[in-house]
């Protein structure tokens, strides 16, 4: 087993052994919020994000473990208002910002493409989450069903042009205050998986990308 394998495994393994004690936790608090009131209901729905979050950090274990593994999507219909709807609701269970909202512009109309739907949720959830981490006020979603495009952006910082570069790395970005550094990594493998790419657009403040989901085969 060459070291790649071995790290791939390592994080399947520590991605299971997460997933236990975060539904026997998750449960225990539901159980709490339900007869909190006050500061308890307050401290209940912290924990419960937190929770989330350790649990999207489980999920990036597995998919690291995939990808290192080489990913087979599934080439079957899928719908881009479902799949940005499960995105956006993936990352806002576990992430809150104050003062700073994510809205969803054109979901109300549909359109196909083909691929995996978890897996291009996920990776359209990595955007989003980079979006919302980064925003001073706003993080947005953008859906254009005729041309099969999602656009993510927000108000904040520029991304980094080693971030960008990362992207399309062997290897994530190095980890700094900010995160993990697997985000946009993450979304752009599974996204060449599907025969798409990550376009990153100028733009003078915060950043703005955009997917093709036409593209995929």
């Amino acid at each position: 087993m060459t070291g790649d394998e071995e790290l791939a495994e390592l994080a399947a393994r520590v991605a299971h052994a997460l997933r236990t004690p975060l539904g026997v936790v998750g449960g225990a608090l539901d159980q709490l919020a339900s007869a909190a009131a006050g500061d308890h209901a307050r401290l209940a729905e912290l924990a419960t994000r937190s929770l989330a979050q350790i649990a999207r950090i489980a999920d990036r274990l597995a998919l690291l473990e995939r990808l290192e593994r080489g990913i087979v999507a599934a080439s079957q219909p899928s719908s881009i208002r479902t799949i940005v709807g499960n995105a956006v609701a993936q990352v806002t269970r576990g992430r809150r910002r104050r003062g700073v909202e994510v809205s969803v512009e054109g979901g109300s109309a549909d359109g196909s493409c083909t691929g995996d739907s978890a897996l291009l949720a996920a990776a359209i959830a990595e955007l989003v989450d980079n979006a919302l981490r980064f925003a001073k006020t706003r993080a947005t979603v953008e859906v254009d069903a005729a041309s099969k495009s999602i656009v993510i952006s927000n108000d904040g910082t520029p991304i980094s042009m080693a971030a960008l570069e990362s992207i399309d790395r062997a290897r994530p970005f190095a980890p700094d205050r900010s995160g993990l550094g697997i985000g946009l990594w993450i979304a752009a493998k599974i996204l060449a998986a599907h025969g798409t790419a990550i376009e990153s657009i100028p733009q003078p403040e915060g950043s703005r990308f955009r997917v093709c989901l036409n593209r995929a085969p």
